[in-house]
């Protein structure tokens, strides 16, 4: 029979094999040490992957690094050529309105818009006004009321 591990504690060709292939007869036990210690021994676990990929690894043709440091300076320009010009077509559409006279009240296409607003605020400012004075007649009658039965109260109270 031979042996899982070598002197050193490593597992040995035998059980990588072994445990690769399914020919070789080992135990469940043997099975669980040699898992077990696959599971803590960095070593061993590095021979067993490279016994189970037979692949050959290619290398690049060309160095990658470069290409990719080509490819993220060009998407920064881009990047950074998109926001200024998003910024100055901005800035382009803020002096044409400025000088057309859009933002000057009285002046321009604003003046139907400060109409409309206007209007909307008198409605508004009559619509609160009639809410408060709708309240304060409401509050107004609920204390009356509220008078009216404490004074009834004190009139009974001096009758006995």
């Amino acid at each position: 029979m031979y042996e899982l591990f070598d002197a050193g504690g490593h597992l040995t060709d035998y059980a990588l094999k072994a445990l690769s292939h399914s020919q070789h007869e080992l135990t469940d036990l043997q099975r669980l040490e040699i898992s077990e210690h696959l599971s803590f021994c960095d070593d061993c676990l590095i021979r067993y992957t490279e016994l189970l990929s037979d692949d050959v690894l290619i290398a690049p043709p060309e160095p990658i690094a470069q290409t990719v440091m080509q490819r993220i300076k060009k998407r920064a320009r881009a990047v950074f050529l998109n926001r200024y010009v998003s910024v100055a077509v901005a800035a382009g559409f803020a002096v044409v309105f400025w000088t057309t006279g859009v933002f000057s009240p009285g002046k321009g296409l604003s003046q139907p818009y400060i109409n409309a607003a206007d209007s909307v605020a008198k409605s508004t400012a009559s619509i609160a006004q009639r809410a408060v004075n709708a309240t304060h007649g409401f509050s107004d009658g609920i204390n009356s009321m509220i008078d009216n039965l404490f004074q009834k109260g004190d009139i009974t109270n001096e009758k006995e």
